[in-house]
């Protein structure tokens, strides 16, 4: 008599044992295989019946807008005067016209539905920041002489 195990079990001592998390069976396989697909400072949830185990980011990260990496959840950027951060971005882009951006370091923090919210920075001394977001340029900070 032959034993074929479903999707997700192995064959262990003649019976079929399900497969640890980060292991996957196809049916009748009898055999686990590590998985080999999420991401770096991730771990394993589950198992699967293919390579294809379900994960989760490490505590202080959490999985990028496409689902296929895990980000920090606070990141610092430095911009040099001139520069400023969008709502939204990772990265530094040019003032806007006739505004002056001071440049500085900044935290951006990941606050859940979207990301990159909570961006924080100083003006140099003798600037000034506008409450909230400048709506003309997306701007979570820019400085401007006052």
């Amino acid at each position: 008599m032959s034993i074929s195990c479903n999707a997700k079990y192995e064959l262990l001592n003649g019976a079929c044992s399900a497969c640890g998390k980060g292991e996957y069976s196809a049916k009748g396989d009898n055999t686990c295989k590590a998985c080999t697909n999420k991401p770096a400072n991730s771990y394993y949830t589950g198992n699967a019946s293919s390579n294809a185990c379900a994960w989760a980011c490490n505590s202080g990260y959490h999985k990028n807008s496409a689902g296929t990496a895990c980000e920090p959840n606070t990141i610092r950027v430095t911009c040099s005067a001139g520069q400023y951060i969008k709502q939204g971005a990772t990265s530094c882009s040019s003032c806007p016209a006739n505004s002056y951006c001071a440049g500085g370091s900044f935290t951006i923090s990941y606050t859940g539905a979207s990301t990159n919210q909570g961006i924080t920075g100083t003006c140099v001394t003798g600037y000034s920041s506008a409450a909230g977001s400048d709506a003309a340029s997306d701007c979570k900070i820019t400085c401007s002489a006052g």
